[in-house]
């Protein structure tokens, strides 16, 4: 699944570059230069952080050859919402921030990108924050050429809730080969010092969301357990990509097979979801113990703050759910399921019959509540299907969704238990921003 999360809580930072970095105007390029941005921009669409998110892909070819082609004054949000990702004319770019948390992902995986020394180069694409416009890090650039440049400014960036950056293209002076090592150390640095300032976004309420949020699990004295929804797999085979792979017998899991009958098997969408959570305890330095679902005991669960991720796939979260107003419901004859409100009997919301697919949409229930049974805090991040569990979690580790749901909250919700209904758009596999359709709250 695609993912992806707010900059100030990406566990990746972007490399800082040598101090004898220079700029150029994008219209100062030549030719060959950006026959050589395309090419890395060809290497980045291929590469495994971009080519398994359509929207992600979508939107860097876009900025990229609209700044190559001199369009770059047409990267607007709301521009590019109508061009990229088919917005009407009119939409609602508050309601609907879909650029900027694509915006988002791209910056994240870019610098996913560049970290891996393995994809260092004498080209290098940003996206820098508060701007759409990217700018081209070329190595070889003459400092005169860099003294010619004009101030640059933020007449590219329409209302993006971010730090001020630059826009325009940029060229830098690669480092040489025998400080790679001295530059290595840096960025480790930097990594490290950026992760104590991830939970400090620069918006002062998204920084008071997030910590009414996530206070009764980070402030607990025990560790947090994060228990992850498995499929308990009885037949499954395994055939090895011989492109790829030496061996060519198939490894099978079921009765005949070599493996245990009953194997756990976790989603990679939840699996995601539960590395962004963890990154997030990281940051705060909370400790934490991961576990799956088939592996939980009741026990585990009193031992201290809990995180439930997945739903159908978690028994624990449907037990903790099952007396809330939104629960989880299945038919085993049809094989469809779907999330019940308690207060709307017979309403089946975001239904999901197996036969559907692929989805246009997807609901997920996140809750805040402290558990009767356990005596423990606990958080459910579950969806209908692994993508609307992967949007929950985008929604409770995003400080601008934070932000946003606590300015339409209760003043004293974060006193209360809370169940909130998360929506998210699923396009082309890929699930969108997630929106708070509906709010619960109660006394604990």
């Amino acid at each position: 699944m695609a993912g992806k999360k707010a900059e100030a809580f990406s566990l990746i930072t972007e490399q800082p570059f040598p101090s004898d970095s220079h700029s150029t105007d994008s219209a100062r390029l030549s030719d060959s230069e950006r026959q050589a941005i395309r090419e890395e921009l060809r290497l980045l669409l291929a590469s495994k952080q971009f080519h398994t998110s359509h929207r992600c892909l979508t939107l860097l070819r876009h900025v990229v050859e609209e700044t190559l082609n001199g369009n770059s004054g047409s990267l607007k949000e709301r521009l590019v919402g109508i061009s990229v990702f088919q917005r009407d004319a009119d939409y609602d770019t508050n309601s609907d921030p879909v650029v900027r948390m694509a915006a988002g992902e791209v910056r994240k995986k870019l610098a996913q990108y560049y970290y891996d020394p393995a994809n260092q180069s004498k080209i290098r694409i940003e996206l820098p924050t508060g701007s759409y416009v990217p700018e081209f890090q070329i190595a070889g650039l003459s400092p005169r050429a860099a003294e010619d440049v004009a101030p640059r400014h933020l007449e590219n960036a329409e209302a993006e809730p971010e730090r001020p950056a630059a826009s325009g293209a940029q060229a830098a002076i690669g480092p040489p080969r025998k400080r790679r090592w001295i530059w290595g150390l840096a960025v480790g640095i930097a990594v490290a010092a950026a992760s104590l300032l991830l939970l400090r976004p620069s918006h002062p309420q998204a920084q008071d969301a997030f910590e009414r949020f996530w206070s009764p699990v980070v402030t607990s004295p025990n560790p947090v357990l994060l228990c992850m929804g498995q499929m308990r797999a009885t037949r499954v085979q395994l055939d090895p990509n011989p492109s790829r792979n030496p061996f060519s017998v198939s490894m099978k899991l079921g009765p005949n097979g070599d493996y245990p009958k009953d194997m756990p098997v976790a989603v990679l969408a939840d699996a995601e979801t539960l590395a962004n959570v963890a990154g997030l305890l990281n940051a705060v330095k909370k400790a934490y113990t991961i576990r799956g679902e088939a592996s939980t005991t009741f026990v585990d669960l009193q031992k201290g703050p809990v995180v439930l991720l997945g739903a159908f796939n978690n028994d624990w979260t449907i037990r903790t759910t099952q007396s809330m107003r939104l629960h989880f419901e299945m038919d085993p004859k049809s094989l469809s399921w779907w999330i019940e409100d308690r207060q709307k009997p017979g309403v089946r919301i975001g239904e999901v019959p197996q036969a559907h697919w692929p989805l246009l949409e997807d609901y997920a229930v996140v809750a805040r509540i402290f558990d009767p049974q356990t005596q423990q805090p606990t958080i459910v991040v579950a969806g209908v299907t692994p993508s609307a569990t992967y949007a929950a979690g985008e929604f409770i580790t995003n400080p601008l969704y934070l932000d946003d749901f606590s300015t339409k909250a209760p003043r004293d919700w974060n006193a209360k238990n809370m169940e909130l209904l998360i929506r998210t758009n699923i396009v082309d596999g890929d699930p969108g921003p997630p929106q708070v359709v509906a709010s619960y709250f109660w006394q604990r």
